[in-house]
């Protein structure tokens, strides 16, 4: 009785400092020792091992993994830290997952334990070494300080020993605050998104207090001035061939395509638009006067004439208007600024016809 008495203390108190710590290791259960779990263990590992499996079928996976450790804490078999492992891995801690993976191995066998136990080490193998190579690393690479300044780094809060510093060190995917001081230097704060699979280098530049950061001059532009040759006079600009800056064309500017286009665009629209709701107005005259059609074709084909007229113009003034923006907006995109064509050379014009109307240009 006192020897079971201790077994229970033990494992709660494993339960309540992994609850603190958010550790990952597992206790040593009572059937890792050689004792029989008793059958209040058994059942409320259960129970334990019931909930994770539906919360990891809903992908509920942080809950899993809550109920998984505890069952694992009670009975530390194969078949309670395998299901813990797959958790962690959908959860996103590669580290934990296979941490988790590797030491089922480790659970030493039993005589008479279920033949499941073994089934489940194969498969934990399995997981260990296929999760190997999903697990990412970054590497610190920090120059700018002085070969004798004590460089103090945190990754996620935990100090990095300076042997380690260049190291590549593993992590889970995800984002990593990395934080380097130095007696001397600015502290310099980084925010490190690793992917999986990933062998990332952080380069971090220390630089001293008080010093400006360091400012690389903008590259000049295609077209730039040429920088003055030593000795010559500065302050001067040269004056163009041909006259002075203020007569030399201006290579910006709208085409006049733009306004062309545009201006068709808006006529055609316009005249669709008047032209379209005469037409209207005759047709709905035209069914006042003459329900089902029932004058006679004499009488009113000069108005039906009109009527179709109106209307085929307003069509054509809808099409005129959306060519003449079409083309407003290729010119604006395609001639406008330092590539515009030589005006001269074009040539735009509306064209208007018996029942047409349209435009005609040269380019």
């Amino acid at each position: 009785m006192a020897s079971r008495r201790r077994r229970h203390v033990s494992v709660a108190r494993a339960l309540l400092v992994c609850g603190a710590l958010g550790c990952t290791a597992v206790a040593p259960s009572a059937w890792a020792q050689g004792a029989t779990p008793s059958a209040a263990d058994k059942e409320t590992a259960r129970s334990l091992m019931r909930t994770g499996d539906a919360k990891y079928a809903k992908a509920d996976y942080a809950g899993a993994v809550a109920d998984y450790r505890a069952a694992d804490l009670i009975m530390g078999v194969p078949t309670t830290r395998l299901p813990l492992a797959k958790a962690q891995a959908k959860l996103g801690q590669l580290l934990e997952a296979r941490d988790s993976a590797l030491s089922v191995a480790r659970i030493r066998k039993v005589a008479g334990e279920p033949p499941a136990f073994d089934g489940a080490r194969e498969e934990a193998s399995a997981l260990a070494r296929a999760l190997a190579g999903r697990v990412p690393s970054l590497k610190l690479v920090i120059s700018g300080a002085d070969p004798s300044a004590v460089l103090s780094v945190t990754v996620d809060g935990k100090p990095v020993p300076a042997g380690l510093i260049g190291v590549p060190r593993k992590a889970n995917p995800g984002g990593h605050a990395v934080v380097v001081k130095a007696d001397g230097y600015e502290t310099v704060k980084q925010i490190v998104q690793l992917k999986e699979g990933e062998q990332h280098d952080v380069p971090i530049a220390l630089r001293k207090t008080g010093e400006p950061p360091a400012t690389v001059p903008p590259a000049p532009g295609p077209g730039a001035p040429p920088e003055p040759s030593p000795g010559s006079e500065t302050g001067t600009a040269p004056t163009p061939v041909g006259g002075d800056a203020s007569e030399q064309p201006s290579s910006g500017g709208l085409s006049p395509l733009v306004w062309v286009g545009f201006g068709v665009g808006a006529a055609g629209l316009a005249v669709g638009a008047i032209t379209g709701a005469v037409a209207a107005g005759k047709a709905s005259d035209l069914r006042d006067r003459c329900p089902d059609d029932s004058c006679p074709r004499a009488e009113t084909e000069d108005d039906y004439d009109s009527t179709y007229t109106m209307a085929h113009v307003s069509t054509v003034g809808f099409v005129v208007g959306g060519a003449g923006a079409a083309l407003g907006l290729v010119a604006l995109f395609a001639f406008s600024g330092d590539d515009e064509p030589d005006t001269a050379t074009i040539t735009v014009q509306p064209s208007i016809g018996l029942g047409t109307l349209g435009i005609t240009g040269r380019f």
